[in-house]
């Protein structure tokens, strides 16, 4: 079975861990797996780079280029082209698409390729993207316009990606999903979680497609801790992003910083910017550049994971702290409530400071063991998750060939 497999990342960020080990585990079954996937490098055979470039200015410039054209995901025509050309040579039995923003490849040219020549698809959905006009997360703004229709988008200005700054471009990006999408009967659609799969049913894009659920898996128990050094020695509440926006709560981890008792000690692992470095001095901000070891030591060290974002779909954070034997408080978005286990995930019942303060100071009558939360989070592990999506192209390759 030939397997390719289409994202911006491989082998770099959440979404690219994941193909990564499903492109590795193809292999290890004898499959042919492929890979095209749009920055940074990978030294692996057999993936096909849409996007020149080695360090991350090709991404800073395609996101400018986002907030002046309003557009992304339907350029880079001249790369897309090159992409096809691949695809030609590889002629896969099974294509596996994970995100088609990011500005490495033209959405609609490739979905239209693919539908011409029939190809089999597992559309994975690790956000909302191809439901809307623009936005990843319409949840954050409580903004219902996917189910009809997007157009005249009241948020354009204030998404924090793809952001545009002068054009609103969602009616015209809406009905190029629709065109990608809908009239398609070779595409399956796998969610991450069951949330983000019920809303794909409620979706003008992707309400007609069968789906599948296939939480992700990750194998962080592996990595053994390497300590840090850092100046205090309260009960660490834990927080962990590629970086700290709006969205991913860190005004919410600035008001609970000023709302907790003294035992409590705020971190966070990920890029911030200096205002909010300045602005919330109660908290030990740790940075972008800590290796994985180091993570995995102040997970183990942690009083509490606290999961803040106002929007996401199914943590891979929230699996790490798990596998890392730490208690997770996390806010009700996204998949994160299907975690739910009493002495080892709390789900907050308002997405606020206050209520994050609340039930931490509940948490502490947990009897949960550190081995207890260590083994409910091997559930999710990432052979699991490579065997289930080898299944599924099994059972697709094999309805294709019946049919």
């Amino acid at each position: 079975m030939k397997i390719l497999f289409i994202n911006g990342l491989f082998n770099y960020g959440s979404t690219g861990t994941i193909v990564k080990s499903l492109f590795d585990f193809s292999k290890e079954l004898g499959e042919e797996a492929y890979a095209i996937y749009g920055y940074f490098s990978a030294s692996d055979q057999n993936t096909f780079k849409t996007i020149k470039g080695k360090n991350k200015i090709p991404l800073y410039f395609e996101m400018l280029r986002t907030r002046i054209t309003g557009y992304n995901g339907f350029d880079r025509k001249r790369e897309t082209k090159k992409a096809i050309e691949q695809i030609e040579k590889i002629n896969p039995d099974i294509i596996n698409i994970h995100n088609l923003h990011g500005g490495y490849i033209n959405a609609l040219e490739l979905m239209r390729y693919i539908k011409k020549r029939n190809y089999k698809v597992a559309l994975t959905l690790h956000d909302c993207w191809n439901m809307t006009g623009q936005c990843p997360h319409f949840v954050e703004y409580g903004c219902e316009k996917w189910k009809e229709g997007c157009a005249k988008c009241q948020f354009f200005r204030r998404i924090e990606y793809p952001r545009s700054w002068f054009f609103d471009r969602s009616n015209k990006q809406f009905k190029y999903k629709i065109e990608m999408f809908c009239d398609n009967s070779n595409i399956v659609v796998v969610s991450p979680c069951k949330w983000i799969s019920s809303l794909a049913g409620e979706s003008v894009t992707l309400s007609h497609k069968n789906r599948f659920v296939i939480y992700n898996g990750i194998d962080f128990w592996k990595i053994k801790g390497r300590p840090v050094q850092f100046p205090s020695s309260r009960k660490i509440l834990l927080g962990v992003s590629a970086s700290w926006t709006k969205s991913k709560g860190i005004d919410d981890f600035g008001r609970l910083s000023e709302m907790a008792p003294p035992e409590y000690q705020i971190v966070l692992i990920g890029k911030a910017k200096k205002e909010a470095i300045k602005k919330y001095p109660n908290i030990i901000f740790l940075g972008e550049k800590l290796k994985k070891e180091e993570i995995k030591y102040l997970y183990e060290k942690a009083y509490l994971f606290l999961n803040v974002a106002h929007a996401d779909t199914f943590p891979t954070t929230n699996i790490e702290a798990l596998q890392s034997g730490t208690p997770i408080i996390s806010y009700n978005i996204g998949g994160c409530s299907e975690l739910k286990k009493d002495g080892a995930v709390i789900i907050t019942t308002s997405n606020s400071a206050p209520s994050m303060l609340k039930a931490i100071k509940e948490s502490e009558d947990t009897c949960f063991s550190h081995e207890q939360i260590r083994e409910y989070g091997m559930k999710f592990s990432k052979n699991r998750m490579n065997e289930e999506y080898l299944d599924l192209f099994t059972r697709l390759l094999r309805k294709g060939r019946d049919e």
